[in-house]
């Protein structure tokens, strides 16, 4: 039952994430290489380690920014004190530094072997592009070819009369197009010139008349 939950987490960080490098521009990587470590001494086939601290320009740690390497390829997130720490090995990797409410910074780098890589954080904000979530997938009427069904959601229940202080389910059904009721007091009804055993009401998934 926990399995709908784990995967739409998934999918909304997934999507969070393809969205947040997509909102980056080409232009943002126009900047000088940083080279790490020493030239002449490069470890070919060993990883190395890349740390260091993130600041704000007040000189206090960051904690809780995110360091992402090609895309999440190599990640870390600082400390309460700001510190990380990076293992890779030697190549030209781009590098983003971000935490919600600073600017995110943008490193590319040469890594030739272990040094130290300090970072500073500045206030600001950045625009991504617009996300929508909804509560059925886009190609839902795709997926499940069911002519016949019909939604009735609890916003549109609310609107309808209230008897003796609550909505009646049932008749809210009769509200809808194609629905007529089978008599006067009875809690039957038709959809669309069908038998009364032949509906089908589910409240969340489940089966209910």
């Amino acid at each position: 039952m926990s399995s709908p939950p784990r995967l739409f987490t998934i999918f909304l960080f997934l999507g969070l994430l393809h969205m947040s490098f997509h909102a980056f521009s080409q232009q943002d990587w126009n900047i000088p290489l940083t080279v790490l470590g020493d030239s002449t001494r490069r470890s070919f086939g060993e990883h190395v380690i890349i740390t260091g601290i993130v600041r704000d320009i007040n000189l206090r740690p960051v904690s809780g920014a995110t360091l992402s390497v090609d895309v999440m390829k190599y990640f870390d997130y600082t400390d309460e004190e700001g510190r990380y720490t990076l293992e890779l090995p030697p190549g030209d990797y781009r590098l983003i530094v971000r935490h919600v409410g600073l600017v995110p910074v943008f490193k590319r780098l040469r890594v030739f072997g272990t040094d130290l890589l300090n970072i500073t954080l500045v206030e600001g904000a950045m625009n991504l592009e617009e996300l929508v979530i909804t509560s059925r997938p886009l190609d839902a009427n795709v997926m499940d070819a069911l002519g016949g069904l019909t939604k009735l959601n609890v916003a549109e229940i609310k609107l309808l009369p209230a008897f003796f202080g609550e909505v009646d389910v049932v008749k809210s059904i009769q509200t809808l197009p194609g629905v007529t009721s089978v008599g006067e007091g009875s809690a039957g009804f038709n959809v669309r010139g069908g038998r009364v055993d032949q509906n089908l009401i589910l409240w969340n998934g489940v089966p209910v008349h």
